[in-house]
C-alpha cells in the first residue's frame, strides 16, 4: 500500500517496520499506556479530506467483505481492542486514522450465490467510522456496512506495488 501512495505523491514513514523486541505490532508509547499504531505516517502532498497535512493509515488486508445477514449488506470490521487503540492514537495525536480495507473480492462463506464480491481498496476516516460501527456479540470485533467506506482505488493499483509472488 505504501506504493500507492507514493504513487499519488504522498511520502510515507512505514511504522510496521521498525523492529519490536515484544513483536507485536507497531505501538504508540504513551505516558498511559502503549497504544497499538496503525501501519503509516502519512504526509500528504496537499491536505486531506479532513483538513490534515498528516495522517495515520492502518491498512487490513481481506480475502473479500463478509455478507450480513440481517441487513442484507456487504461489511468488514478490524478487532475492537485496535479500534478503541486508534481512537486513543488518534486522540494523543490530533492526526486522523484512516483505515485501508484491500478487499480482494474472493468468495466468503455466507455470500449468497447471486451477489457478487466488491473488490479494490476501500477507506474511510476513523472519525465517521466511529458513529457507523457494529460490534459482534462479545464485542471481540467491530464491523461496518461496504456504504459507509469509500472505494479509493481498483485491486489492480495495490497489486502493481506487490512482489509477483504475493499479487497472485
Amino acid at each position: 500500500m505504501r506504493g500507492l501512495f507514493i504513487e499519488r505523491g504522498h511520502t510515507v514513514l512505514p511504522v510496521y517496520d521498525v523492529p519490536l523486541r515484544s513483536k507485536k505490532g507497531p505501538q504508540l508509547l504513551t505516558p498511559g499506556r502503549s497504544l497499538v499504531a496503525p501501519d503509516n505516517l502519512v504526509f500528504l502532498r496537499s491536505k486531506g479530506p479532513s483538513g490534515a497535512p498528516i495522517v495515520w493509515a492502518e491498512v487490513k488486508s481481506k480475502d473479500g467483505f463478509a455478507w450480513y445477514r440481517k441487513t442484507a449488506t456487504w461489511q468488514t470490521g478490524i478487532d475492537a481492542r485496535h479500534f478503541d487503540d486508534y481512537v486513543k492514537v488518534e486522540e494523543v495525536t490530533r492526526h486522523p486514522v484512516w483505515l485501508l480495507f484491500v478487499q480482494r473480492g474472493n468468495r466468503t462463506k455466507d455470500q449468497p450465490l447471486d451477489k457478487h464480491q466488491p473488490a479494490g481498496v476501500f477507506v474511510a476516516k476513523l472519525e465517521t467510522l466511529r458513529a457507523d460501527k457494529r460490534s459482534n456479540r462479545h464485542g471481540e470485533m467491530v464491523y461496518w456496512p461496504i456504504d459507509a467506506l469509500d472505494l479509493w482505488a481498483p485491486l489492480e493499483a495495490v497489486e502493481r506495488h506487490l512482489p509477483s509472488a504475493l499479487a497472485a
